[in-house]
């Protein structure tokens, strides 16, 4: 059966699902990056690490209805984090309604194809991915299954360096809003395509 990677990011309110949040979901198709997915949800707890969550607040979309207001502000000293959660609370979607319509967005994408989970970090993005699959649906209804690939490894495994790093591939930086999911899945799918034109080389 043919593979169809699915390039994926997201942002959390810290390092382990359960304990912590995710805040937005972002995905498109290795090759076809105008196929698009892109969530932000509503938190499952109140708990947050600050430095997650000034990287994570980043590129959140609901917060341009905040723009003026530094405490919903990541860059201002000023920052409360737990705004930021209370205003996904209203404003994001509810967390079994996004992982449905992942799981759907996925089948649908990759029809006739088997869907492959692609992440920079596959124990931070993939770990959360399947914990909220998990924990929201039924085991089934996870897309990916136990299938996952880490490009950031498979570009060192490809240089045979363990110190190479993707950014050696010389690829434009052209995302607009920096830690936005989409915009990073959007980019890792074309630091992944670059990955695997350099396999057919080899």
């Amino acid at each position: 059966m043919t593979t169809k990677y699915i390039s994926l990011d997201v942002e959390a309110s810290g390092r382990v699902p359960g304990i912590y949040s995710l805040l937005s979901i972002g995905a498109c198709v290795v090759g076809e990056q105008d196929k698009q997915f892109y969530r932000e949800l509503k938190p499952i707890s109140p708990n947050f690490d600050i430095e997650a969550m000034k990287i994570g607040c980043l590129g959140l979309k609901c917060l341009e209805l905040f723009k003026n207001y530094k405490d919903y502000n990541p860059k201002s000293e000023t920052f409360n984090p737990s705004r930021v959660l209370g205003a996904l609370s209203v404003y994001g979607d509810r967390p079994k309604t996004v992982m449905k319509e992942l799981n759907n967005w996925t089948l649908n994408v990759s029809a006739g194809c088997e869907p492959v989970l692609l992440t920079d970090v596959q124990p931070f993005d993939g770990s959360f991915i399947n914990w909220y699959f998990e924990k929201f649906l039924s085991n089934s209804e996870n897309p990916f299954g136990y299938k996952g690939l880490n490009i950031d490894i498979l570009y060192r495994g490809l240089t045979g360096n363990i110190n190479s790093n993707l950014r050696d591939l010389g690829l434009i930086d052209d995302r607009k809003t920096p830690h936005n999911a989409l915009d990073d899945a959007v980019f890792q799918a074309k630091l992944a395509e670059k990955v695997f034109e350099l396999m057919k080389v080899v």
